[in-house]
């Protein structure tokens, strides 16, 4: 079958045009709902998240974490406070799992699968808190507060794209029913 308003073509059964949010047969509403978003959800944002989190994990496993300058100073932060090694360690295997999760959500996503805005929703989530949690673990481990202005803005960004996202998602919930 082909959208009438896309002119995409959309499985027989479907209620409502994956591509453009256009209802489909009987089913009528006041307005087709954007895309734009959601587009660059899955072909910008959990691409960069997944490079990104592969990114970390391996400047963290291989220790190149932290600099002075150009020079690497990280075995000699280790030599100071061995504990943060087990904390950076966690840090790279959560960095790890969270560039796998970020292409199984991608894949819900695309696919419209149900409850993809949830898992999409709990991805987010997750990333603030594995950052909460390396920031707290860092402090107690090294003595020195790793909450700076950039957790704080990066938190707030997070916070408020859970927010927008969940309403975002609400409004299309109808399109997620694979």
């Amino acid at each position: 079958m082909i959208c009438h308003n896309c002119k995409s073509e959309i499985a027989d059964d479907a209620k409502f045009c994956p591509k453009c949010g256009a209802p489909i047969g009987g089913i009528t509403t006041n307005k087709v709902l954007g895309m734009k978003w959601y587009k660059f959800i899955i072909y910008v944002q959990l691409v960069f998240a997944f490079f990104m989190q592969l990114l970390s994990a391996y400047l963290v496993l291989s220790g190149n974490s932290y600099f002075e300058g150009n020079r690497n100073i990280t075995q000699e932060i280790y030599a100071i406070v061995p504990s943060l090694r087990y904390v950076d360690i966690f840090f790279g295997i959560a960095g790890i799992a969270m560039a796998i999760f970020s292409v199984y959500v991608r894949q819900k996503l695309v696919n419209f699968k149900l409850n993809a805005a949830n898992f999409y929703l709990f991805f987010l989530i997750s990333s603030l808190f594995i950052t909460i949690i390396y920031n707290g673990l860092v402090t107690i481990v090294s003595g020195t507060i790793a909450f700076d202005s950039i957790f704080f803005v990066s938190s707030l960004e997070t916070i408020l794209l859970i927010y927008f996202n969940n309403i975002y998602f609400k409004k299309r919930k109808h399109l997620f029913i694979n």
